[in-house]
């Protein structure tokens, strides 16, 4: 006698048709709930970045990606250095930002505050930088290990769940 065995989904654990159409619009909208689980203002808190530095960031990450299709279809003969361009660019445009927040601070508050405030910010910032050149540097010579071109992304993470902790 065979025993037949049932399947059960994943996602909603009472469906056997994982590979039908309605359990992959199922999956997508489960997706799409748990990505919307943050809300801007609990990311502007954590990131202590401001919604127009979020945006610059979204916006370069936008033509980065367009930018790297199209290298690796092979339809752009441009060095990794300049399809890295656009982040590289909102990076410096967000630490010009951060000094003008610094001044801004300084001479409506005390020094205190604002200094507190652009090294934290030159710190998220300066590590994001550093793991965007650090993963360029790898696509360029491939001389890098993985480990060594995401550390500034674990100090990062580190840094932003005690950063996280201290606020709940």
């Amino acid at each position: 006698m065979q025993t037949r065995s049932v399947s059960v989904c994943v996602v909603c654990r009472d469906c056997s048709y994982c590979s039908t159409k309605l359990s992959k619009i199922k999956l997508s909208i489960i997706i799409l709930c748990a990505a919307m689980l943050l809300k801007l203002k609990e990311v502007v808190q954590w990131t202590r970045m401001t919604a127009f530095e979020l945006f610059l960031h979204l916006l370069s990450i936008l033509i980065f990606s367009v930018l790297l299709a199209t290298k690796l279809e092979r339809h752009l003969a441009a060095s990794w250095p300049t399809v890295f361009s656009p982040l590289f660019i909102c990076d410096g445009l967000n630490a010009y930002l951060c000094l003008i927040v610094f001044v801004r601070q300084f001479r409506e508050y005390e020094l205190k505050q604002a200094s507190l405030r652009v090294a934290g910010s030159l710190l998220v910032n300066g590590l994001i930088f550093t793991f965007k050149l650090l993963l360029c540097q790898k696509l360029v010579t491939g001389n890098l290990s993985c480990s060594e071109v995401f550390a500034p992304l674990f100090v990062l993470s580190t840094f932003l769940m005690i950063r996280a902790c201290r606020m709940h």
